[in-house]
């Protein structure tokens, strides 16, 4: 085996690189007549080639003498019958697999599961707590107090309207509306995200044109006066 070729050669570069190719081959005995006759005619004139096949030959050597553990197949047969004419154990003399410990990963794991389902159970029940009476649309919203859905200051006969803006509606854009046309919010959203609007100032005369503002508004999806059928 090598690594390297020596910097000493012989006159012919060329012969040299052959015959130092040729050396394993030499060493295990499979050069032809043609090439051991090359090598040894080398040889002489050609001190790296001489190390090489020395060091290879030292190397074979070694490893031939290197001793051999082949299994002993008539001691690993006389072992397998010895267990196999052995009494077995009793199942009830066998230890039980100890149980696997857990790591404080999977335990953290569990507690924040617990935890996350404890505070989802008490969020659903605030919802349902807070959740008020279910109103469809075109239902007139009960007056408490002078008020629509149980807000104060807007007294009976005053007009009112029932809006439902679109999910898409600028909060300045809703604003700016209520703004224009003199509404303020008394109630809502409530599940379906309707609001209930009255005007600012008790003014009867603009109730139809307010509502046809509401209506031409972009991004207004109902506007209905409160009491009628949607």
């Amino acid at each position: 085996m090598t690594t390297s070729m020596p910097m000493d050669t012989a006159d012919n570069p060329r012969l040299h690189a052959q015959v130092w190719d040729l050396l394993p081959w030499l060493v295990n005995g499979r050069a032809s007549d043609e090439q051991r006759a090359l090598v040894m005619a080398h040889l002489p004139h050609c001190a790296g080639c001489r190390a090489e096949l020395q060091a290879q030959q030292q190397l074979q050597q070694a490893v031939l003498q290197a001793p051999v553990n082949e299994p002993d197949a008539q001691a690993g047969l006389e072992r397998l019958l010895g267990r196999i004419a052995a009494p077995a154990e009793p199942a009830d003399s066998q230890p039980l697999p100890a149980a696997p410990r857990r790591s404080r990963l999977s335990t953290a794991l569990a507690a924040a599961v617990v935890i996350q389902a404890v505070g989802l159970g008490l969020m659903s029940w605030q919802l349902q707590r807070d959740e008020g009476p279910f109103r469809t649309l075109s239902q007139t919203a009960p007056m408490v107090g002078g008020a629509p859905g149980g807000s104060s200051g807007s007294a009976p006969g005053v007009p009112g309207w029932r809006v439902v803006p679109g999910a898409g509606m600028a909060m300045a854009d809703w604003q700016a509306l209520l703004l224009s046309q003199g509404l303020r919010v008394v109630d809502g959203p409530n599940t379906v995200g309707a609001y209930l609007l009255a005007p600012t100032q008790a003014d009867g005369a603009r109730s139809t044109e307010v509502l046809a503002q509401l209506r031409a508004t972009p991004g207004i999806l109902l506007a209905e006066p409160l009491g009628a059928a949607p």
